[in-house]
């Protein structure tokens, strides 16, 4: 069991530091892709900036005096994380070009059962 006592308080606040600017600088990068017409938002980047940026730097912090365990493992999960993301934002797009043709409909119900 890890004890969260003994992590220093100045550790802590660098965490919450980090996530903030890593915050701060997610929802610029939003904003700009806002303005561009594009998807993803600023509050999308924030969330994905603080939350990468927090579990980069816990892992970091836990595995200086982890006796067991793989401290990278945090960064695999924050990549598989966020491709699911981009895979989700890919199906949104194929959803949009779908619904432009009702046309269309009959052949995606077709393929679909011929591909099962």
């Amino acid at each position: 069991m890890i004890d969260f006592e003994a992590i220093a308080l100045a550790d802590q606040f660098l965490v919450v530091i980090n996530a903030a600017i890593a915050a701060l600088l997610g929802s610029a990068i939003g904003w700009e892709r806002d303005r561009a017409g594009k998807s993803v938002g600023p509050r999308t980047m924030a969330l994905v900036g603080a939350s990468a940026a927090a579990i980069v730097n816990i892992g970091h912090i836990l595995g200086e005096n982890a006796q067991f365990g793989d401290p990278t493992r945090a960064m695999h999960a924050i990549i598989t994380g966020i491709g699911f993301l981009g895979a989700g934002l890919i199906f949104r797009r194929v959803i949009q070009v779908l619904k432009a043709s009702l046309l269309q409909l009959p052949f995606l119900q077709l393929l679909l059962w011929v591909v099962q």
